[in-house]
């Protein structure tokens, strides 16, 4: 029999100021979970995938999303813990990531108006 895991969103795990569960969590496996879930999202985008959903944790009865429209603040929460932890390679890693987020970001509505207005 198949077992259904609820999806929850990426903020539930990385919410480190209202979460020590996520404290915790980071503090052991912050490295390899930003690094990994980071090179997922660029690939993610450039296969035009609406959104990534992964296992966190073995032992987790969730799986995590993170949509589209939250790549970039992933990618700003990856890059404040390796500033944090003084990670600078990661933090050029991280930002080459994000400038590639947000360089193949569509517009949205509003802003192709106003551009074409």
């Amino acid at each position: 029999m198949k077992k259904h895991l609820a999806t929850v969103n990426w903020k539930t795990y990385f919410d480190t100021d209202n979460n020590p569960r996520a404290k915790r969590y980071l503090e052991s496996r912050g490295y390899d979970v930003f690094k990994q879930v980071g090179g997922n999202i660029v690939r993610a985008k450039k296969a035009k995938k609406r959104e990534i959903i992964f296992l966190a944790h073995p032992n987790a009865m969730s799986l995590v999303s993170i949509p589209e429209s939250e790549y970039d603040e992933f990618l700003t929460k990856a890059l404040e813990w390796f500033k944090l932890h003084e990670n600078y390679e990661e933090c050029a890693q991280v930002l080459d990531w994000r400038t590639y987020i947000r360089n193949h970001s569509e517009p949205s509505l509003l802003e192709f108006f106003n551009h074409n207005n």
